[in-house]
């Protein structure tokens, strides 16, 4: 569902998450993990080439010399 909304958009940045006390808090998370039933689509959803993700950026905080 979330790439149905971006895959057009020229740049978007989407922040996901999951709370490290799950499940003891009720189930409430905000990303897919492993063994959930998500699991499949959210992997899916990241080898789609017009997906980054932290690891594929250069170091963009690295001082300059």
């Amino acid at each position: 569902m979330l790439y149905k909304i971006i895959e057009n958009e020229p740049v978007s940045f989407v922040l996901l998450w999951r709370n490290g006390d799950f499940p003891t808090n009720g189930g409430h998370y905000f990303s897919a993990f492993r063994g959930c039933y998500s699991e499949k689509d959210f992997m899916d959803f990241s080898r789609k080439d017009q997906i980054l993700f932290e690891d594929d950026l250069p170091d963009m905080y690295k001082p300059l010399k």
